[in-house]
């Protein structure tokens, strides 16, 4: 299943058990793999309490919320580890920039 990005933010996460985790607010891409890396998830859209989420422990995406391992909780404020450049998805689509690797041709 394709999902663009403004359909992802907003979206609910829960975990395989059921439990409510929050919202995503953001995705990490890592400009080497082009990828998703990490998925930034707080208790409220707009709330102070953060989880990155690593694209491993992502169980399901469906059109209406994510499901992830039970374990992911575990990972609240941890920093994913990335290869490349990191880019916040959201930081990109506010400052009109491409998603792109930065590298020269």
């Amino acid at each position: 299943m394709r999902m663009n990005v403004k359909k992802m933010i907003g979206m609910r996460v829960e975990t395989q058990s059921g439990a409510h985790l929050g919202l995503v607010r953001d995705m990490v891409l890592d400009s080497d793999s082009q990828s998703v890396v990490a998925y930034v998830v707080r208790k409220r859209l707009w709330g102070r309490e953060e989880y990155y989420i690593g694209r491993k422990n992502v169980y399901r995406i469906t059109p209406v919320k994510m499901v992830v391992d039970d374990m992911a909780v575990g990972e609240k404020k941890k920093e994913p580890v990335v290869s490349g450049r990191v880019t916040m998805v959201s930081e990109a689509m506010r400052s009109g920039s491409k998603i792109s690797d930065p590298s020269p041709q």
